[in-house]
């Protein structure tokens, strides 16, 4: 039989599902942090860059008017959300986050995302007691996400 020639189906020999799969289950990690807000910055990456955006987000602002938020922390996405009316103020896709860590501050912590090429920005909350909790679940999404996208790019290689 050659490969280019078509073989007849009936519709009772094609396979239809009578449930469409549910998406996994995807594990949520919430924090309750204050959003000092968000600023571009020059470069994708660097201690530096993040230390001079909190620094001046300190500095800009008294601490009654950083904003509640809930931060969702899950393996694709960073979810920041208002937290007395639930509005969403950014949704990030972790395989574009391109740097983060804690401030000179333990209670403060960044992250820079990759929102086009050459257009960066950072993320910066104040955490209590202090932003280990969300730095390691941030960095664990990262793990995961680079893990699922190197999966990918060897299920590509094979096929």
């Amino acid at each position: 039989m050659d490969n280019n020639e078509m073989i007849p189906l009936r519709l009772n020999q094609i396979f239809i599902p009578s449930e469409f799969p549910a998406p996994k289950n995807e594990l949520v990690q919430r924090f309750q942090v204050r959003y000092l807000g968000r600023v571009p910055v020059t470069k994708p990456a660097g201690v530096d860059v993040i230390n001079v955006a909190l620094e001046n987000a300190l500095n800009g602002k008294d601490k009654e008017d950083w904003t509640p938020v809930t931060v969702n922390v899950a393996s694709a996405t960073l979810t920041i959300l208002n937290s007395e009316t639930e509005e969403v103020l950014s949704e990030c896709r972790v395989r574009f986050l391109s740097f983060m860590g804690v401030g000179k501050d333990v209670h403060t912590f960044a992250f820079i995302m990759a929102e086009g090429p050459g257009d960066f920005i950072c993320h910066m909350f104040w955490c209590d007691p202090n932003a280990a909790s969300l730095s390691e679940a941030v960095q664990a999404a990262c793990m995961v996400s680079k893990d699922e996208f190197d999966l990918h790019d060897q299920i590509k290689s094979v096929i």
